[in-house]
């Protein structure tokens, strides 16, 4: 993948992640929607992301323990994120209703969702945070 459109990509990731993790602003509905909007968002991320993890793998055989780190900060995101997005439909007011379903155990889920959701959000920091460099070259060599 390009890297402007990359680029636009990760803007889209960070945009939907920023609105979907307000639900007292957008309302439940519409943070239930966003969410599974951010889900597709962060696995485009993910897929076009595979050639960058392939060569973080490499690096990590090799001895770089930067590169496993960041191999541990990924996999650390895919586990929150599956758990943030099992919870948060198990426990749906929209979306699990609209399709005919209704999950038992809510008082199970939701605490669940609402510590995972917090889990997710910080890693997600972490891992912007740990990309920033790239993102200021490629904005300065635009310049």
């Amino acid at each position: 993948m390009p890297k402007k459109s990359k680029l636009l990509l990760d803007i889209a990731v960070a945009a939907f992640i920023a609105i979907a993790v307000l639900p007292q602003v957008t309302g439940i509905a519409v943070h239930e929607w966003l969410g599974l909007v951010a889900l597709a968002a962060l696995l485009a991320h993910a897929a076009a992301s595979l050639e960058t993890l392939a060569g973080l793998l490499k690096a990590a055989r090799r001895g770089s323990l930067l590169s496993a780190a960041r191999i541990a900060l990924d996999a650390a995101l895919f586990v929150a994120l599956a758990v943030c997005v099992v919870s948060g439909v198990l426990v749906s007011a929209t979306v699990l209703p609209m399709l005919g379903l209704v999950a038992p155990g809510y008082f199970a889920w939701d605490p669940l969702h609402a510590a995972s959701a917090k889990v997710l959000l910080a890693l997600v920091l972490v891992h912007a945070t740990s990309h920033m460099g790239k993102f200021v070259s490629m904005v300065k060599n635009k310049e």
